[in-house]
């Protein structure tokens, strides 16, 4: 794993990442049997997720592009997704909104394809979704907060579903994907290639997390942390980041 930061040892960043290391793999023995008692129907390739992330209203608004492959004939694609979290618009690959439903029961959103998908066909669709994510309630593990934005830290661990998925801890799959927040925040994540930052200005940085290779050992999880005091604000440019 890389860790991607600005001024993190100030900050104690290293142990509270260390935490969620050890979390998410508690996660991945406690979920692993439950989540392969259903055989998805699709796999997915490929992510682009563009995720922007407010802290002080523990609010996330993203958009997650979901290439994806039928393993059956299908008229419907069912991903999995945190409760928390409202899908406010599906889009397939001409730009059309797609029927979609939220089935609470089992974290899911079911995506109606009209024109249906054979075996072995793949097809992509685009996700517009916001939500809070600062409780437990919404957890797909009982009782584990496995995702919580806050105003000092803020994780998103894998197994949140933070972001549309199938097939948790089983499906491989490449990813880009792009993180903003304030800017006297540092981002820590998975990656298996340097990390890119730029700043927005004063009042935003951005993090880029690529995974060019198809691959279920590095999770799509990140740990967000305050830097420095917002009081002590800086242009982050002025500030290196570097992977370690």
């Amino acid at each position: 794993m890389s860790l991607f930061r600005r001024t993190l040892a100030a900050a104690g960043a290293p142990n509270c990442f260390t935490r969620l290391l050890v979390l998410a793999a508690c996660v991945l023995a406690v979920t692993a049997s439950a989540s392969a008692a259903e055989r998805s129907r699709i796999q997915v390739n490929d992510y682009v997720i563009d995720a922007d992330l407010a802290p002080k209203t523990h609010h996330i608004t993203a958009k997650a592009k979901v290439k994806f492959t039928a393993l059956d004939d299908i008229s419907t694609a069912v991903f999995e997704l945190n409760n928390g979290l409202r899908v406010t618009r599906v889009t397939n690959e001409a730009g059309k909104t797609m029927p979609t439903e939220r089935v609470t029961q089992d974290f899911t959103i079911r995506v109606s394809l009209p024109e249906g998908l054979s075996k072995g066909q793949s097809h992509t669709l685009t996700f517009d979704y916001e939500g809070v994510l600062d409780k437990a309630d919404d957890s797909p593990v009982e009782g584990l907060k496995l995702a919580s934005i806050g105003p000092d830290t803020t994780y998103l661990l894998y197994a949140a579903r933070w972001f549309p998925m199938v097939g948790y801890n089983t499906n491989r799959f490449t990813a880009t994907i792009q993180v903003t927040v304030p800017a006297f925040f540092a981002v820590a994540g998975s990656t298996s290639k340097p990390v890119s930052s730029r700043s927005l200005g004063a009042r935003q940085s951005q993090y880029r997390h690529a995974r060019p290779h198809p691959a279920i050992r590095q999770l799509p999880s990140f740990g967000i942390r305050q830097a420095f005091p917002a009081q002590s604000l800086r242009e982050p440019s002025s500030r290196p980041t570097q992977a370690i």
